[in-house]
């Protein structure tokens, strides 16, 4: 069983499976035959426990079961499982385009399949990848299923730059404002003070790369001030340079 479910178990002839989070969710299972023989399967039916009424059916097919050391003619799938690990290695060991073809499938057709913490590493990764492939409706996509998932994420001046040209170029400067103050939102609200900051300096990095340089600069200005005095000075110097960068492309 494959999905985002706190535990699962049989009775009476079911698969009972309790999710971790509400909302639309796509489920996967494997269906194993012990007899040689090709078996006519009926379509898999799901129900909520809350709203019996709503039932959802899938497909009828079929299923063959090989003897034993016959060869299958079938070419072999890779996993969900297989497809991130194997993207993830790729990823990390620089083969950015061996990366992208595990990791482009995986989201394609298992999209919201992972707890948080694999939905924001896949984020991530194809964050990166869309940036530097220039597609900017996927750059869009990752980066709001990133703020989603890890809202604490670091973004560096680069990958904001690279996000706000994204929205820029579908012509949507108010969806990213929206996207970063509700990271800070969140931050705020939860009372973390670290996320707060770097939510208030992604916002501000990507108001410079939409243009708006004055509140921009307001923005950095405040996280410097705030990182100062809370003694993280390292911190500061880094939004410096995001100020630095703002300052420079409004001309000043």
């Amino acid at each position: 069983i494959r999905d985002a479910y706190l535990d699962w178990h049989v009775a009476d002839g079911r698969l009972l499976l309790r999710q971790s989070r509400p909302g639309i969710v796509n489920t996967s299972f494997e269906l194993i035959g012990t007899t040689p023989g090709t078996f006519r399967v009926p379509p898999a039916r799901s129900w909520s426990s809350l709203r019996p009424d709503d039932v959802q059916r899938g497909y009828p097919t079929e299923l063959t079961v090989l003897p034993l050391g016959e060869a299958s003619p079938d070419s072999y799938r890779a996993t969900p499982d297989e497809l991130f690990d194997r993207g993830t290695r790729h990823y990390e060991a620089g083969d950015l385009d061996d990366a992208m073809a595990a990791l482009g499938p995986l989201y394609e057709r298992f999209q919201g399949l992972f707890d948080d913490r694999t939905e924001a590493k896949l984020a991530e990764m194809m964050l990166t990848l869309s940036i530097r492939a220039g597609d900017a409706a996927r750059t869009v996509v990752f980066f709001e299923s990133l703020t989603e998932h890890d809202p604490a994420h670091f973004l560096t001046l680069d990958e904001v730059v690279a996000i706000g040209r994204a929205y820029r170029d579908l012509g949507d400067h108010e969806r990213a404002e929206l996207e970063l103050e509700r990271a800070l939102a969140d931050a705020d609200r939860m009372g973390l003070q670290t996320v707060s900051s770097r939510a208030r300096q992604n916002l501000g990095a990507g108001l410079g790369a939409a243009g708006e340089f004055e509140r921009a600069g307001e923005m950095l200005r405040t996280v410097i001030d705030e990182s100062i005095a809370q003694g993280n000075v390292r911190f500061a110097g880094w939004t410096q340079i995001y100020l630095a960068h703002v300052e420079f492309a409004s001309g000043r």
